[in-house]
């Protein structure tokens, strides 16, 4: 589903601020609306979403799949975890002081930069794929600025409250992952009770295609040992 300001979801009042936990409860109503308890997967932003629903409605929640996410996204130097690659902080600085793309090609251009930016070794993503990508990302709903960044910096830590999330959990982590480095993933195996981590050589902080391929099984053996169990 589009979170809020991006895809189709509505554009939220700037001027009106929120949280991380104001996106776990549009979480909640979306399950709940559903078949709770669901098996709930979360990259990045959205990890520190499905960790904040497991926390405030265990209930809904029937196992967890976090990829390149942390606990910590604010300040993870408070807790001694790296932060992002100075190439990324160099070229995240210089996008917030750019004007905003006024134009689809101006838009197109940056999606494609952004994509190359997050990419690992490993899994490459050559400008013509990005591109395509790109196309699609424009064509449901491209939003450049949203207030994702000021959520998860008034957000805390969730470091404290981990121990409580007794979900079965798979932690999957790129080694080359540009935003947060591997140490955030095992930051969340060591709190975590109940996760696994697997650990993807040479991923960047994408999903590429080729990744989706490779961790499908895993996600699907992850939710039908959850299933067992219960």
């Amino acid at each position: 589903y589009d979170h809020r300001d991006v895809g189709r979801s509505a554009k939220t009042d700037p001027n009106r601020g929120y949280r991380v936990v104001d996106l776990a409860r549009d979480l909640f109503a979306i399950v709940q609306s559903a078949a709770p308890p669901a098996h709930i997967v979360g990259r990045s932003m959205g990890g520190a979403v499905a960790l904040q629903l497991a926390l405030d409605s265990p209930e809904m929640v029937r196992s967890l799949s976090l990829i390149g996410t942390s606990a910590c996204l604010a300040d993870p130097h408070a807790e001694g975890l790296g932060g992002p690659s100075e190439a990324f902080i160099e070229a995240a600085s210089e996008a917030m002081f750019a004007p905003p793309p006024r134009t689809d090609e101006e838009r197109l251009d940056r999606i494609v930069a952004e994509s190359m930016l997050l990419a690992g070794p490993d899994y490459p993503t050559t400008p013509a794929e990005a591109l395509e990508q790109a196309k699609l990302v424009l064509q449901h709903g491209y939003r450049p600025e949203t207030g994702h960044a000021v959520a998860v910096s008034a957000s805390p830590s969730l470091t404290p409250h981990l121990g409580q999330i007794t979900k079965a959990t798979l932690v999957i982590h790129g080694t080359a992952d540009p935003v947060l480095p591997l140490e955030h993933a095992h930051h969340l195996v060591e709190h975590l009770p109940n996760a696994t981590l697997m650990e993807v050589e040479g991923l960047g902080h994408d999903t590429p295609p080729a990744l989706c391929r490779e961790i499908a099984p895993r996600l699907l053996e992850h939710f039908a040992a959850t299933a067992a169990a219960n």
